[in-house]
């Protein structure tokens, strides 16, 4: 692409499906409020899918963003689609089309090319271009999209490798970026049977380089913790269930993300180490809350436009949990919470974060409990060794139910002799402790600022 002047902002056009609680819209999110000191871009954001006015709100209050929504893809819309697309790229003289999905960036690439191929015919000095920059999100992204789509309507005598080139087309001119080293490994060792992808001679994903998700650190550092009262009204309560509030005095512990097959997250695996740690302490001392809602028809949706790798997930992860914990008698230790509580809020409120995962891109809500200085414990997995610096800034367990109940079982030992401790020895470990979590905090701070995002992300966007 043609190299930016260094001191002007870059336009950046981000395609967000929709504007949900999701990992890549609160990334563009924090973005945008980064943005408002460092003015590095001009930001403008599409999205499809409509939005609650608050959440529209969050994206425009406060920063000059431009938001354009355009009505959902289909196969039969995609010249009306591009053709909208292209001009919103026109009007605003785009030079980035920052997409969160492959599919979003074929769309781009339709858009950006006719735009290009005009532009290269202005003086070099007013030649406009537009490049599109594909961050990968997730471990089941399909990057053979187009040729699985098209196989059963070509002839079969055309082999699934020429079929391929239009997924190559279409990505080899793309910039492509992952959120973490082991997402990178991930790809490339899932592809590495596609030459085009991960073959070391020009492969596509060969090409791709790392840049670490940010945090907005004002908006975690900033938050209050949630009262009793307000805290008990996004517990939700299903029909047929008898009402249940939080307990007063428990120390509670949280975890944050969707229930999906996709997302690799493992509620169940912490509701089975829940039952171990009651069947050896009887009362539980804590009360457990995950926050998010059910993806399942949302992942029925992806399989059926073919968007990720994996087949059609057979059940509900949210369905299944509540189911266990109803047959463990978990009523009164774990609750489900509405995703729409303010999650730094939350972070403030509680005593440990624990999050389990068996596949991960970053894991971002790990790095905002690390900063707002709760106790963390998370999966030892290749994403997690990779951000908490080999657990030097969270409690890292296998993934196993045993492991998850020894270190909480850990957690509490630590919390619970805290209480029979005398002032004067209380006040000492409170020292200690916050020294610690201070310096993990500050260390966590300056790896995953937002600013340090956005400033690798120019870099980025200035070279090749």
């Amino acid at each position: 692409m043609k190299r930016v002047e260094s001191d002007s902002p870059v336009n950046v056009l981000h395609m967000l499906k929709d504007l949900s609680f999701g990992g890549p819209q609160n990334l563009v999110l924090d973005m945008i409020r980064g943005n408002r000191e460092k003015k590095l871009f001009n930001l403008f954001v599409v999205y499809n899918t409509p939005s609650t006015q608050a959440r529209l709100n969050d994206y425009s209050s406060g920063a000059n963003v431009q938001m354009y929504k355009l009505d959902r893809w289909s196969i039969s819309c995609i010249i009306s689609y591009v053709k909208k697309l292209r001009e919103i790229i026109r009007a605003n003289n785009i030079q980035i089309v920052h997409c969160h999905t492959n599919i979003d960036a074929y769309r781009a690439r339709l858009a950006v090319i006719p735009y290009n191929i005009r532009g290269f015919f202005h003086s070099r000095k007013n030649r406009k271009h537009a490049t599109v920059v594909l961050t990968i999100h997730g471990m089941t992204l399909n990057l053979n999209y187009l040729s699985e789509f098209f196989m059963g309507e070509i002839d079969n005598t055309i082999s699934e490798k020429n079929i391929r080139v239009l997924d190559r087309l279409f990505l080899k001119h793309c910039k492509i970026c992952f959120e973490s080293k082991a997402a990178r490994e991930f790809y490339l060792k899932d592809y590495h049977q596609y030459p085009e992808f991960g073959g070391e001679k020009g492969g596509i994903l060969m090409k791709s380089v790392v840049i670490h998700n940010g945090v907005f650190v004002p908006r975690i550092l900033n938050a209050k913790p949630i009262s009793y009262g307000e805290l008990n009204s996004y517990v939700m309560h299903y029909p047929g269930e008898p009402d249940v509030s939080i307990p007063r005095g428990k120390i509670l512990l949280a975890m944050v993300g969707s229930f999906s097959s996709y997302a690799q997250r493992d509620q169940m695996l912490i509701c089975k180490a829940i039952v171990l740690l009651k069947q050896k302490l009887a009362e539980l001392p804590f009360a457990f809350l995950f926050v998010g809602r059910s993806t399942f028809e949302k992942d029925y949706h992806r399989v059926k436009e073919q968007e990720v790798n994996d087949s059609y997930p057979d059940r509900d992860e949210m369905a299944d949990c509540l189911q266990y914990c109803r047959e463990n008698n978990l009523a009164n230790d774990i609750f489900f919470m509405q995703p729409d509580i303010d999650v730094p809020s939350l972070l403030k409120t509680i005593s440990c974060y624990v999050y389990a995962s068996n596949q991960d891109t970053f894991g971002i809500s790990v790095v905002e409990a690390i900063i707002s200085g709760v106790d963390v414990i998370c999966s030892n997995s290749a994403v997690f060794m990779e951000i908490t610096h080999n657990g030097e800034l969270a409690r890292l367990s296998e993934n196993s139910p045993e492991a998850f109940a020894a270190a909480i079982s850990h957690f509490l030992k630590y919390k619970l002799e805290e209480k029979t401790e005398s002032d004067a020895d209380r006040a000492v470990d409170e020292q200690i402790d916050m020294k610690e979590s201070e310096e993990q905090m500050i260390v966590a701070a300056r790896l995953y600022t937002i600013e340090r995002c956005l400033n690798d992300y120019k870099e980025f966007l200035y070279t090749g």
